[in-house]
């Protein structure tokens, strides 16, 4: 069964909300046809978009992904429509931000739903990479800006730090000793280099040796191989935030080491409107995250200042 743009706009309702009993009474569905259709486009896409609970609902790994692609595509469909049946209508703006995974994680759920109610006319796109890339998707104009890893000083770009973030070491429960937990296999969820690097920094730091023997695709994927006992990790308080309190990880924080999230700007071009609102609503929901957050694994940093020099750098960084 194809996918349409009915059931687009549903999940987004879905995804929005956490909820699809209340997304059911926002669309004027049952409850049940609505769960249908949700089951549907897993099935349709071969990955599952949630993870279910009594409480509700929360986006897995391919489900954020989907989010912002489907609410791009339900607001293009609109704007389509209004083309053919307003053609003197001005289309509505749009707002192009990168974000690496692990804010990606901490924020979108939260941060999409307080822009639509602040920007209701525009339609905010969000883009998912490495730090990498997205600075050189802002330094082409392709986005406005983007939520970055420690980045490198970049002769186009300006950075404006955000928060820095605590690593933990991250083990199945119950781990009896640490020389049990070396023979499991150490997964890392990126391939990308940099991150690498922090993670062998990490390492060092512990007193580990530092080697890879899997691979895998996100953050999510190896959390649930690590739950089942089946491998370790090192990864920022971020992608493991929801799960403290919990019983399915051990942690262990991993001592002076922190990574910083920036916000990487074009040098040569100023923020728009709603550009502004939007960092207005990320600073507003990281303050609240940092003020909330029991175990310090968020932390505040200087602002706004440049982070084009290393002297920035909030706490003891691992170095890129």
């Amino acid at each position: 069964m194809a996918i349409d743009h009915q059931q687009l706009r549903y999940f987004v309702q879905v995804a929005t909300l956490r909820s699809i009993n209340k997304a059911a009474g926002n669309l004027h569905i049952a409850q049940s046809a609505l769960s249908r259709r949700m089951r549907q486009i897993e099935y349709d896409l071969g990955v599952d978009l949630f993870h279910r609970s009594p409480k509700g609902v929360e986006l897995t790994a391919a489900g954020r992904r989907l989010l912002g692609r489907a609410a791009s595509l339900t607001d293009d469909f609109r704007l389509l429509r209004e083309f053919v049946t307003e053609p003197g209508a001005a289309p509505s703006h749009q707002l192009h931000v990168g974000m690496v995974p692990g804010p990606t994680l901490l924020l979108l759920n939260q941060l999409v739903v307080r822009f639509h109610r602040a920007a209701p006319d525009i339609v905010l796109q969000i883009v998912e990479g490495t730090t990498q890339s997205l600075t050189e998707q802002v330094a082409a104009g392709e986005l406005e800006m983007a939520v970055v890893t420690d980045p490198p000083p970049h002769k186009r770009l300006h950075y404006r730090p955000l928060w820095a973030e605590r690593l933990f070491l991250v083990t199945p429960p119950n781990m009896p000793a640490r020389a049990r937990m070396k023979r499991l296999p150490f997964v890392v969820p990126s391939q990308s280099p940099a991150i690498r690097a922090i993670i062998e920094q990490a390492m060092q730091r512990l007193g580990l040796s530092f080697h890879v023997d899997l691979e895998m695709p996100s953050s999510v994927s190896a959390k649930r191989l690590i739950a089942s006992g089946g491998a370790y990790s090192i990864m920022p308080y971020s992608a493991i935030a929801e799960d403290f309190g919990g019983k399915s990880f051990a942690f262990d924080p991993v001592p002076d080491c922190t990574i910083l999230r920036a916000l990487a700007c074009p040098q040569d071009r100023s923020n728009t409107a709603e550009g502004d609102i939007l960092i207005g609503l990320m600073d507003k929901l990281v303050a609240e995250l940092i003020a909330i957050d029991p175990i310090k694994g968020l932390l505040p940093v200087p602002g706004p200042r440049s982070v084009g020099s290393r002297r920035l750098r909030a706490g003891k960084h691992v170095p890129r």
